[in-house]
């Protein structure tokens, strides 16, 4: 009999609806961030970061070489959980 120490279960979009929550952490943050974000439906699957960047963009533009980011993206990137999971396989 096999043993296994780790099992993961992807359970969302199977047994369990998660889009409701997201689409409310997206308005929430809009709402703090003072913006009028996209509609959830167009931004559902993609990473967050991307859609963040994406948002903010033409609110604070890039202030030089390396990429530095004004205090708008900034404090909307510190909202969005560490990517440490990014080279985790996703499946479709």
């Amino acid at each position: 009999m096999a043993r296994f120490s780790l099992i993961i279960f992807d359970m969302d979009g199977v047994l369990a609806d998660s889009s409701p929550c997201h689409a409310r952490a997206y308005q929430d943050l809009w709402k703090e961030i003072g913006v009028e974000g996209p509609r959830y439906d167009s931004i559902m699957g993609r990473p967050t970061g991307e859609v963040i960047r994406e948002v903010t963009r033409d609110l604070a533009p890039t202030t030089g070489a390396g990429g530095a980011v004004g205090p708008i993206q900034a404090g909307a990137s510190s909202r969005i959980p560490s990517e440490r999971n990014r080279d985790i396989p996703r499946h479709p």
